[in-house]
């Protein structure tokens, strides 16, 4: 790399006019011992020391470009120092990443100088790039940019992120990280831009919507942050905190403005969310009292009732809207589902019929009375129903075939027929009429108008690729014969086929079952191989194979508890069976790592409390499980708890001797408890077990340097 020149800021520190707001005196004479001691530690060639100082006050005024500048010089001295003395490229490349994290993603004004640096660090990252980065591709990058971020190494990842984030699949994630590192570096106007610009790509992301409202609160923009806590709300973050918060907004809004009923309306949402039905009636309708005619009023209170169960009294909410606009669908709607909901299913199919009156391409109405007709009516009502609707429309194509289908279904072949018939002469190009019609003629074993009817259906659609495969099969003689095609498309790994041959066999046998459930299988649609090794196993509860691959698929769609259950079944049967055990073992494992991945990352976001509990519900399946006991430790050191931090990290140590990171906090936090010797003896391990790993690092150096400065002062020197 070729070497920066660096420029040393000897001049006392420039507050910005940005700063959201002016610090005190004693804070300006500690911003200005920070940054001193930086530009101290900068010409002494200390530069993670330096680094540490300027970042202290970048925090207190992150849009101060003197300070940028200095924290950007120390990364770039550190860089070239990694590079040509440590020979190092790829730390080099890290502090390269931050210095231009802050030189071009950090705020919009600019200096000559600033600009100068910019261009002379791009061209030094983009020559160590082209070494060791250049085949990585968009997603490996943002995965670096993570691991970057759970490394501590946060501008370098905010400077992956920015550079991500016109990345079209990567942009949205991309922009959260960065607004998540933004947030925790004290540069809320970028954080706010980046939330921002991930909503848009995203509008009906709960999580997001919820950061961006946060940081709105603590820029003092508490209208904008309310809109931001109730579109949370509204895409699902219904965590405590945000309903505690959203609680107390609406409250102080009913106290300053006591004719506010929109506020009253919003103040019942969060009760009726956080299930407190009593107060949130009381608030829709202290609303209704000042505004009879507010809508959302009406409509909360009738999902009130219908949460309750008083049907009636919701339609009645209904009405009141109703009357004043009868052509409303959305209301409409909302009065089907109540009936719906209280299995009134005539008069819920009535009102979606009278919305799709209203509007003729309404799908929701057309789906919704599909779902009533498919799922809830009883098998009577479904098939009165469908009977009334294809004889009321006999013009209509789906009509007709859907009774016919659900005759079929329900074999009344005779029936079936009638109306598979009816629907072809509607459309006579239509092959699943002539293949239906065949499939009940080969249920009833008679071959031979089976065949008639598919080559009726071969002389109205020539080219019908299905119905030329039909014919082909029912001019095969022999099951066996589909069973043993479909056997070498299996062997050759060619699931599809398989599956479409051995789904061409009428009698499914339990070996067939398990062989249609094997292709869904290895063709990872996991859902269908259930149902088929459930099949299968109606007839053979005990086939070990078929429970195995069972389990292993509910594992596959994150159905661990169904697997596990499956699978002790097996040892229950047979304790001998080392493939059941081994996958028992592995998905406990899968979930303890789970757990420990999720304590990890809430770590970083410093929600320490529920970290721990992730961290303790580790521990409490396997106690000695060295990283959840390490980051105990950091977390105890967060809030200053240096003692228990202590006890974890030698309970770390004792469960992995050679866990480098672990001996390290554990010098450090005796350091700061003042405890030197042990200190020095700590440090000292540290220093001994880089030493035999072959690892040198800031880490290390420091390590070595305390050691030197401890002795020297136990020793009195």
């Amino acid at each position: 790399m070729k070497k920066l020149s660096t420029v040393l800021l000897l001049t006392t520190l420039f507050l910005s006019q940005q700063s959201f707001a002016m610090p005190t005196q004693e804070e300006l004479q500690r911003y200005n011992l920070y940054y001193n001691n930086g530009v101290s530690n900068l010409k002494n060639k200390k530069y993670s020391s330096a680094i540490v100082e300027f970042k202290k006050v970048l925090r207190y005024q992150p849009y101060d470009l003197g300070v940028k500048q200095s924290l950007c010089t120390a990364y770039l001295a550190r860089a070239d120092y990694n590079l040509n003395t440590l020979k190092s490229p790829k730390k080099a490349i890290i502090d390269l990443k931050s210095a231009l994290f802050y030189l071009e993603f950090w705020g919009k004004d600019q200096t000559e100088q600033l600009a100068t640096l910019t261009t002379q660090t791009k061209t030094s990252l983009a020559s160590l790039q082209r070494k060791y980065e250049a085949n990585l591709t968009p997603q490996q990058k943002f995965q670096n940019a993570k691991s970057l971020r759970a490394q501590g190494e946060l501008p370098a990842a905010g400077f992956d992120f920015m550079t991500l984030s016109n990345n079209s699949q990567l942009a949205k994630n991309s922009l959260e990280n960065a607004g998540d590192i933004y947030k925790a570096l004290n540069n809320g106007l970028n954080a706010i831009d980046c939330y921002r610009s991930a909503l848009d790509i995203d509008p009906k992301n709960a999580k997001l919507h919820f950061k961006y409202a946060v940081i709105l609160d603590e820029a003092n923009n508490q209208d904008a942050a309310a809109e931001e806590y109730n579109l949370a709300l509204k895409y699902g973050e219904k965590n405590p905190e945000l309903l505690d918060i959203l609680e107390n907004l609406w409250r102080s809004r009913t106290v300053a403005n006591p004719n506010n009923a929109q506020a009253y309306v919003n103040l019942g949402t969060v009760f009726q969310t956080k299930g407190d039905l009593t107060n949130a009636k009381i608030q829709y309708q202290k609303a209704l009292a000042l505004d009879f005619n507010d809508k959302t009023a009406h409509l909360n209170l009738a999902s009130l009732y219908t949460t309750q169960g008083l049907t009636q009294q919701a339609i009645a909410e209904y009405d009141k809207l109703l009357a004043k606009n009868p052509n409303d669908t959305e209301i409409i709607n909302y009065k089907a589902l109540a009936y719906e909901n209280s299995k009134n299913y005539n008069w819920a199919i009535a009102q979606y019929k009278l919305i799709l009156a209203i509007d003729p391409n309404n799908k929701n109405a057309k789906i919704a009375i599909d779902d009533i007709v498919a799922n809830k009516l009883t098998p009577e009502q479904k098939t009165n129903y469908m009977l009334e609707q294809a004889n009321s429309n006999p013009s209509n194509y789906d009509l007709q075939y859907a009774y016919a289908y659900e005759m079929h279904k329900q074999n009344k072949y005779g029936e079936a027929i009638k109306y598979y018939k009816k629907a072809s002469q509607i459309n006579p190009k239509k092959p699943e009429n002539y293949i239906n019609i065949a499939q009940i003629y080969i249920l009833e074993n008679n071959l031979q108008e089976a065949l008639k009817i598919i080559e009726q259906g071969v002389k109205a659609i020539p080219y019908s690729a299905e119905l030329l495969a039909k014919k082909d099969e029912l001019e095969k003689s022999q099951a066996g014969e589909l069973y043993n095609n479909a056997t070498k498309y299996y062997e050759t790994k060619n699931y599809k086929q398989a599956l479409n041959e051995y789904l061409k066999i009428a009698q499914q046998t339990p070996e067939v079952q398990m062989a249609i459930a094997s292709c869904f299988f290895e063709l990872k649609d996991y859902q269908n191989a259930i149902k088929y090794y459930e099949k299968s196993l109606s007839t053979d509860p005990k086939n070990e194979e078929a429970l195995y691959f069972c389990a292993i698929a509910y594992n596959e769609l994150q159905n661990t508890q169904r697997a596990l259950e499956i699978l002790n079944k097996i040892i229950a049967q047979n304790p001998t069976n080392t493939d059941a055990k081994n996958a028992i073992n592995a998905i406990k494992q899968g979930e303890l790592n789970k757990i420990l991945e999720q304590g990890i990352a809430l770590f970083e976001a410093q929600n320490y409390l529920e970290a721990l509990a992730n961290f303790e519900n580790v521990l409490s399946k396997e106690s000695k499980n060295t990283y959840a006991l390490y980051y105990k430790g950091l977390i105890f050191e967060q809030q200053q708890k240096l003692k228990e931090a202590i006890s974890q990290y030698k309970l770390a140590i004792n469960s992995d001797n050679n866990f480098a990171l672990a001996h390290y906090s554990y010098a450090v936090a005796l350091d700061n408890s003042e405890n030197y010797k042990e200190a020095v003896v700590a440090y000292d391990n540290f220093i001994n077990l880089k030493t035999k790993l072959g690892e040198n690092d800031e880490y290390l150096t420091f390590a070595q340097n305390r050691v030197k400065e401890l002795k020297d002062f136990l020793n009195g020197k």
